[in-house]
C-alpha cells in the first residue's frame, strides 16, 4: 500500500518537468456513509482529514487529466448485528487509508486552469490500519484489503495559486469481509488544492 503511494508520488515528480503540468499538495476532509445488506449494522463515519499530493496535466483548452494521492483518516462509529442497540460490537474504529483518484478534468470556461471545472474518475483505496478507538483492538480483518469506487464533481480555481474541490464518491464493491454481509459506500470529499508550480513559478 505505501509502495503504491510512494509509486504515485513518483509518478507526479517525473512529470514535474513536462509542458502543461501543475502539482502541489492537497488538504481537506471527508465523510461517508456506509449501507450493508446483511446481519450488521453500521452507525455511520464522522468527519476525517485528507492530505497528500495532486498532480494535473493540461490535454487541450478543454480537457486534462488530474490524479489525487492522498492519505485519509476515518472514524467508523461502530457496528452492531440486528439484534443490539448498543453497537457494543466494535465500538467507534479508527480506519487509515491510502486513496489514488484519476480523474478527467472539464474545464467550463475553455481556458484550462481557470474558473469553474468538472471531474470524474475511479477511485482506488487501500486500507491500511483499523483500530478501535478506546483500546487499540484490531479491526482490520473487518475490512477488504482494498476497494474500488467512482468520484465525481466539481472544482474551481481562485486567488491564483489554490483549488476548492467538492466531489462525490460511490464504493462499488462490498468494502466489508464478513460472510453474508454486503458493503457499499457513499459518500464526499472537499478539497483545498495549493499550486505549489504557480507558486514557484510566478
Amino acid at each position: 500500500m505505501k509502495k503504491l503511494f510512494l509509486l504515485a508520488f513518483l509518478l507526479i515528480s517525473l512529470l514535474v518537468q513536462s509542458q502543461d503540468f501543475s502539482y502541489g499538495a492537497l488538504l481537506g476532509s471527508n465523510l461517508y456513509k456506509t449501507s450493508i445488506d446483511g446481519d450488521l449494522r453500521n452507525k455511520g463515519g464522522l468527519t476525517a482529514f485528507n492530505i497528500g499530493i495532486f498532480g494535473s496535466k493540461k490535454i487541450n483548452e478543454s480537457f486534462g487529466l488530474q490524479l489525487n494521492a492522498f492519505f485519509g483518516k476515518s472514524v467508523e462509529n461502530g457496528y452492531s448485528s440486528d439484534d443490539s442497540d448498543t453497537f457494543e460490537f466494535t465500538g467507534k474504529i479508527n480506519v487509515n487509508k491510502f486513496n489514488i483518484q484519476l480523474l478527467l478534468k472539464y474545464d467550463v470556461n475553455e481556458s484550462y486552469g481557470t474558473g469553474l471545472y468538472f471531474l470524474i474518475g475511479p477511485r482506488l483505496t487501500f486500507i491500511s490500519e483499523a483500530k478501535k478507538r478506546s483500546d487499540e483492538t484490531d479491526f482490520s480483518g473487518l475490512y477488504k484489503d482494498s476497494n474500488i469506487g467512482l468520484s465525481g464533481g466539481f472544482g474551481s480555481d481562485f486567488l491564483n495559486h489554490f483549488n476548492i474541490e467538492f466531489l462525490l464518491d460511490y464504493g462499488i464493491p462490498s468494502v466489508i469481509d464478513v460472510k453474508n454481509n454486503k458493503a457499499s459506500t457513499f459518500g464526499g470529499y472537499l478539497n483545498i488544492l495549493v499550486n505549489i508550480e504557480s507558486i514557484i513559478n510566478n
